[in-house]
């Protein structure tokens, strides 16, 4: 088992929280802070790479519980957590058709419900009655 490299610890900016964390870059190269201490709810194990570096991998489903020391994320302890969420873009309209994308900004400026390949009329206009004997 490879040694665990020293960690920089940090305090939390949270008013009321002031915690001792520390970040980890996750698995997919994203940047976490964890709970200074391991904890039974941890969700977080360290994981080394093939290139010897220290990564965070996030456990769920069939993962959990984990089977050895794991983090808790700090914002599952910080009492100010959703002062630094990142906030997410208006989402915008969506294509009424279904397809699950956000509509172009001009189309629903001039009262379009559907992207212009979406729209029922020209779904329908190609194809043909099949017809039954």
């Amino acid at each position: 088992m490879a040694a665990i490299p020293a960690r920089t610890y940090t305090t939390c900016l949270g008013a009321g929280c002031r915690a001792i964390i520390w970040w980890i870059t996750t698995v997919g190269g994203k940047q976490m802070p964890l709970d200074q201490e391991p904890h039974a709810d941890g969700t977080v194990v360290l994981v080394t790479q093939p290139d010897g570096t220290l990564r965070g991998r996030v456990l769920t489903g069939r993962d959990l519980p984990a089977r050895g020391p794991a983090y808790r994320p700090h914002h599952r302890s910080c009492p100010d957590a959703d002062r630094f969420r990142r906030k997410r873009p208006s989402e915008g309209p969506k294509c009424r058709a279904g397809c699950g994308w956000r509509l172009d900004p001009w189309l629903s400026d001039h009262g379009h419900a559907y992207h212009v390949l979406c729209s029922p009329t020209v779904i329908g206009a190609g194809t043909r009655a099949r017809r039954t004997a």
